[in-house]
């Protein structure tokens, strides 16, 4: 099972254009939110799981197209 943690800096690609790196770094953690920094400033989200217990988030919001970020 991967966990996001504090400190972490994680980056994914566009689902558009794989030379799009998005990036954001873990500022606080506790069991169910994180706070990350990201290019839109300081945001608070969730923290979900996939079937296999994995964690990942959505750090620009939740839509069609957005990155999500998976713990490494």
């Amino acid at each position: 099972m991967k966990t996001i943690k504090e400190g972490d800096v994680l980056t994914t690609t566009s689902i558009c254009d794989h030379n799009c790196v998005y990036t954001v770094t873990v500022l606080k953690r506790n069991k169910s939110f994180v706070t990350v920094l990201t290019m839109l400033g300081e945001r608070r989200v969730k923290v979900r799981q996939d079937p296999r217990g994995d964690e990942y988030i959505f750090a620009h919001g939740q839509h069609s197209m957005c990155p999500v970020f998976r713990a490494k």
